[in-house]
């Protein structure tokens, strides 16, 4: 196998305390490929939709073995995987070829660190990279160490980070892919009052999955008001082109704030397109009144 990253210790470059490379796979015991019980293997959490991936397991065969570790009482746990073995038992798949560690094998950031390198792109099960990586920061790493440990860019750990602030039922609704990780982040943007009503809506409904566009709608959006100061004449100020185009670039420029506040990034993005128009048309009449 080759490792993920080297320690700190071998590198010539000092490591700041919680950014430490992590060594992943170099153990004087790898995984051997074995032939095991598909009953044996154990499954926790909610099952996920795995009807296309068993598809097209019936079709092509097993391409990946998953990985898994000796449990020590004749069972084996799932570390990368996971949606496979549940395909395969749906499939009624009695016997598989599988990664297997013995038990005593891994240590805690193995485990985490090979749920992360297998699924790190394709993000097989976010919520447990999320418990994988809460793991970590738990034992002293950043989230900057993390990245750097398992060749992921910082934005991508910040996003798991980010899923903390989905409620039980939306973890529930990604485990089981009812909800994608794409909107599950814009989900997790939401209080939870606004969270436990998607839920509540999306039941009623009977929908198939949470939508990006019912996640938007729960979104609390507040009156925007229009300074009127933008537009108003003001007699104890000159009331001269360059002076209104100031006043307007001012008030413009509370109404982006506002917009950006409310999360109108439609409106917001105009509003910029305005403001910036704004300063060049005042540029403009400032060199015209410096020619005069």
């Amino acid at each position: 196998m080759t490792p993920i990253a080297a320690t700190a210790e071998s590198t010539s470059e000092v490591t700041p305390p919680g950014d430490q490379l992590i060594l992943i796979e170099v153990r004087k015991k790898q995984a051997a490929m074995r032939r095991v019980a598909v009953r044996d293997i154990v499954l926790s959490g909610p099952a996920p939709d795995v009807k296309k991936l068993a598809d097209s397991i019936g079709r092509v065969g097993l391409l990946q073995a998953p990985t898994l570790e000796a449990a020590g009482d004749g069972r084996y746990r799932v570390r990368a995987g996971r949606r496979r073995v549940w395909a395969l038992r749906s499939l009624g798949w009695e016997m598989i070829d599988a990664r297997v560690y013995d038990e005593g094998d891994l240590s805690e950031v193995e485990r985490v660190g090979i749920l992360l390198t297998e699924n790190g792109n394709r993000s097989e099960n976010p919520v447990a990279e999320l418990a994988a990586i809460e793991r970590l920061v738990a034992s002293g790493l950043t989230a900057k160490g993390i990245a750097k440990s398992l060749g992921q860019p910082s934005t991508w750990v910040k996003a798991r980070l980010a899923l903390r602030n989905l409620s039980p039922d939306l973890r529930k609704a990604l485990e089981t892919g009812t909800l994608t990780l794409s909107t599950a982040l814009r989900a997790a943007r939401l209080n939870k009052e606004e969270q436990g009503a998607l839920v509540e809506k999306w039941q009623e409904e009977g929908a198939e999955r949470i939508s990006l566009d019912a996640v938007e709608a729960m979104k609390k959006k507040e009156p925007v008001s229009v300074p009127l100061r933008m537009f108003a004449t003001d007699p104890t100020k000159g009331n001269e082109p360059l002076e209104r185009v100031r006043r307007i670039k001012e008030g413009l420029r509370d109404l982006l704030k506002e917009l950006k506040h409310t999360g109108n990034e439609g409106a917001a993005k105009h509003a910029q397109e305005a403001y910036e128009c704004l300063g060049r048309l005042r540029a403009a009449l400032e060199t015209k009144e410096g020619k005069d």
